[in-house]
């Protein structure tokens, strides 16, 4: 008897790219045994997006306060409150409101890579462009 893992949290373990998973592309600076898979997810659109160690690595060195809020990163990318086209070409901006260290959780997925990977998550206050309550 398992019980079902929390909202947002990836019942994966941390896993290798190119070893335990296939069908991943690979940046050109990237080595298929550099890169961590520490959770694997589905959009709204059913899309595959991953969350590996590079990127929450950067979302921790440029936003410190993300720390303690992986889960949440994971639950906005599932399920976001808001989203649209991120000004970088092939990335799409997720919003969650009432998660994560501020008003607004504002995530970052680029989607030029197979499968899609978390490049960037933080805080925001502010509402989200075009947002309707």
């Amino acid at each position: 008897h398992g019980t079902p893992p929390p909202l947002g949290r990836s019942p994966l373990r941390p896993s290798r790219l190119g070893q335990q998973r296939s069908g991943v592309e690979l940046r050109e600076d990237e080595d298929p045994g550099d890169v961590i898979i520490l959770a694997e997810l589905v959009d709204p659109d059913g899309r595959r997006v991953v969350l590996d160690e590079r990127g929450w690595t950067h979302v921790i060195d440029e936003h410190g306060e993300m720390g303690a809020h992986r889960d949440a990163v994971i639950a906005t990318v599932t399920a976001p409150h808001h989203r649209r086209p991120d000004p970088r070409p092939s990335r799409e901006r997720f919003w969650r409101r009432g998660l994560g260290p501020s008003r607004w959780l504002l995530v970052v997925v680029d989607f030029s890579v197979q499968p899609a990977r978390v490049v960037t998550a933080y805080g925001n206050r502010k509402d989200p462009p075009d947002w309707t309550p």
